[in-house]
């Protein structure tokens, strides 16, 4: 069985796409699951032991892609850009994906899922959605990452040039979101507790 998975998203809604991705490598053991993501983002996607490929693609690629044949047996569409779904249709036999206000669009989807509310959950939680369309549950909504040496070996050089000890615990906070999403930033006084419990834990 050959699975694809398109999320074209920054890199946090990459990551949280994750156990979604897991979840569905685990309902289908031995499926060949490909993974289309953001081409800046998907990196971080890579050597992870339940996906065999890894590539990208936009809203913009995607439209002279996909002509000849249906490679995949299922396909899983996060998000609702059009260009995308038309691509899943072309590729894959069968679409899962969220409820699109464009009929036509929308026709092209054969499993059908409510875009969840605007905050109604944690993004984890809502991208769970689309394989639990097909019965597809987990409570593992933890993120996997996995670094080369090479990778780790740049971090632990990185950390001695400027000081810092690589063989403690190390805990980095992004304070902020983008300039046009303050509503997503949380208080700073919360980071400065949440310091001071790991600290006493730790």
């Amino acid at each position: 069985m050959k699975i694809l998975i398109i999320n074209v998203t920054r890199i946090g809604d990459t990551l949280f796409c994750v156990p979604s991705i897991r979840a569905i490598a685990q309902h289908y053991p031995g499926a060949e699951v490909t993974v289309l993501a953001h081409p800046n983002r998907y990196e971080v996607l890579e050597h992870l032991p339940y996906i065999q490929h890894v590539g990208g693609i936009t809203k913009k690629t995607a439209w002279y892609r996909g002509w000849f044949s249906k490679q995949y047996d299922l396909a899983f569409v996060y998000g609702s850009d059009a260009p995308l779904i038309r691509y899943a249709a072309r590729v894959s036999r069968k679409v899962v994906g969220y409820r699109n206000e464009d009929v036509a669009v929308n026709a092209l989807i054969d499993i059908k899922v409510e875009p969840p509310p605007f905050k109604s959950d944690h993004v984890v939680r809502q991208m769970l959605e689309l394989p639990k369309a097909l019965g597809i549950t987990t409570q593992n909504l933890r993120i996997d990452l996995v670094l080369t040496d090479k990778e780790r070996t740049w971090a632990r050089e990185t950390l001695v040039a400027r000081g810092i000890a690589p063989n403690h615990l190390l805990i980095g906070f992004q304070t902020t979101s983008f300039h046009t999403r303050p509503y997503r930033d949380w208080p700073i006084e919360n980071f400065s507790e949440l310091a001071d419990r790991i600290s006493a834990a730790y």
